[in-house]
């Protein structure tokens, strides 16, 4: 008669799991072959989720001196699946330590460092197998290698370029060895289209609409790389992007990318439509309490704002308006808001959205304005300036006692959500010693530290003298002229009225849509839009002789 084991084997084979996770106790219990049948046992009970006996049997095996690599490698895998990716690394790298020919737990240890910011390790364990490896290794460790390449370029700009390019290396090797895989196609085109070679990103997110249109993901690629080139393109993503919501009604990305583009072509009603709808999603923090349904109201209506600071900025032009409708009117925005947002007029409190609210009938979303108040071309910009910088307090008497011209400066914004609207302080510096100036930073942030080593004694710091927005205000009141990249500065800026210059990125933000020069939400906004992905160097080009020319005009108060 077949062992105790033996016959759990037979049965595992067959698929009879519950007559396998019997016998493979009895083997257990009866001393016959421990480790495998723990090993195997542990196999079945982590198929049916039983992840705490499964542990158990392996933690048994690992005690013992018959534990390998693949004792240790399954403790990893189950560690995961609970969650608790960080428990998972010491047996992971006991495993790798144990076989470190396996591919499987190269990749698995790579990725969890990868996810832990550890690059430069998670990197060295991905050195590609030899071409007589199966394919499917191959594949996915060309495939890790793109997506740690890509983690790498994003925690460091400095070397973005080189990262990038390895991506793409290792992406082109994986596509060579599977032409038609989808998450290849995908991976590939966005890749290009972040690099700015919009054509080739173009063919291959075609490719991956024939070879996967039932998918809503191959839609919003393709509608991606089209999208901000210009009208043609837009129009010719929202038409793709329609097409796609038709089929999938409630795909969250699918709205998203539809209200921008339609913004972005100022076709207002559905656009306002789309956009509201951009914020039917899970993580959207509402207040309590019913929603405003848009009719006047006499009970106090709390307005409150979300996204970035820019956004919130923007869309507080329609507050004075709104007061009209509700006499008792009230904003929730966030803490660096508070004192420039409390003079706009119509608005009877203006309170921290992470504290406690006051009482309020109903609420409504900032953002969400433009559909209720039904605002059209012939409402934009409204009145400018709609906001007013608070008196000056005596460190900004430092900037008035400067000679003109004083001109201020913001070139860095977060990466998320794009991380190709950022410049460099060196350009700024080249510019300043070319035309003899000294300029005034703004930039907040990390970006800042750049000032102690790059600045040349050409930057002036006053980050150190900022709070919040209404600090920032009350400097661009001092200043002759701000020049920005596209941050809640712009915004900013164009809200109070004064001279501001926006060096816009080749695929801009939807509400400077395809204008060349001047906003039609800040008609006191000079726009100077790159003419490809990445040509800051040509942006420059142009700002030096607007600068130039600006000066020469007498433009700067004496």
């Amino acid at each position: 008669m077949a062992s105790l084991f033996r016959q759990a084997l037979q049965a595992h084979q067959a698929g009879q799991a519950a007559t396998a996770e019997t016998l493979y106790r009895q083997a257990i219990a009866a001393g016959e072959e421990i480790r495998s049948a723990r090993h195997n046992l542990a196999l079945l009970l982590v198929e049916r989720r039983a992840f705490a006996e499964a542990k158990a049997h392996l933690i048994a095996l690992i005690a013992s001196p018959d534990a390998d690599a693949a004792t240790h490698f399954m403790l990893a895998r189950i560690l995961i699946a609970e969650g608790d990716e960080a428990a998972a690394i010491p047996p992971l790298e006991f495993a790798h330590s144990l076989e470190p020919g396996s591919l499987p737990i190269r990749l698995e240890l790579a990725r969890l460092l990868a996810a832990r910011t550890e690059l430069a390790r998670a990197s060295s364990l991905l050195a590609l197998p030899s071409d007589k490896a199966p394919v499917p290794e191959r594949l996915a460790a060309l495939r890790a290698r793109a997506e740690i390449e890509i983690a790498w370029a994003d925690l460091d700009p400095a070397e973005e370029e080189l990262h990038l390019a390895a991506a793409e290396e290792a992406l082109r090797g994986a596509q060579a060895l599977a032409p038609h895989q989808p998450a290849l196609l995908n991976n590939l085109a966005l890749l290009l289209r972040h690099r700015g070679r919009l054509a080739e990103a173009e063919t291959q997110a075609r490719q991956l609409l024939a070879a996967a249109s039932q998918l809503p993901e191959s839609a919003l690629t393709l509608a991606a790389v089209l999208a901000g080139r210009d009208p043609e393109r837009e129009g010719e993503a929202v038409a793709l992007l329609e097409r796609t919501r038709t089929a999938a009604p409630d795909h969250p990305s699918v709205t998203w990318n539809l209200a921008h583009s339609l913004m972005r072509l100022r076709r207002w009603p559905e656009g306002w439509r789309h956009y509201a709808r951009c914020f039917e999603r899970p993580q959207r923090m509402a207040p309590p309490g019913p929603l405003w349904d848009g009719k006047p109201t006499g009970t106090p209506l709390l307005i409150w704002g979300e996204q970035g600071y820019g956004q919130v900025i923007q869309f507080a032009r329609f507050l004075p308006r709104l007061a009209d409708r509700s006499p008792h009117l009230m904003l929730a925005c966030q803490r660096p808001l508070l004192r420039l947002l409390a003079r706009l007029p119509g608005v009877g409190q203006v309170v921290d959205l992470a504290d406690r609210l006051p009482s309020y009938g109903a609420h409504f979303p900032l953002l969400d304005l433009g559909m209720a108040l039904g605002i059209q071309a012939k409402d934009l910009p409204g009145p400018i300036p709609y906001l007013q910088a608070p008196d000056a307090d005596a460190p900004w008497n430092e900037i008035k006692a400067s000679p003109a011209p004083r001109i201020g400066i913001v070139w860095a914004g977060n990466r998320q959500p794009d991380p190709l609207r950022s410049t460099t302080l060196d350009r700024f510096v080249r510019l300043a010693k070319r035309l003899d100036l000294r300029l005034f930073s703004l930039q907040i942030g990390p970006a800042a530290a750049d000032i102690a080593g790059r600045g040349e004694g050409r930057i002036v710091d006053l980050a150190p003298l900022i709070r919040d927005f209404a600090d920032t205000a009350a400097a661009i009141a001092g200043l002759d002229l701000v020049i920005t990249i596209d941050t809640a500065m712009a915004h900013l800026a164009g809200a109070l009225g004064g001279p501001a210059w926006v060096l816009l990125p080749h695929r801009a933000g939807w509400m400077w849509h395809f204008d060349q020069e001047r906003s039609s939400w800040y008609p006191n906004l000079r726009l100077f839009r790159q003419a490809a992905v990445h040509d800051w160097d040509g942006v420059f080009v142009r700002v030096e002789a607007a600068l130039a020319e600006w000066l020469g005009s007498g433009h700067a108060r004496p």
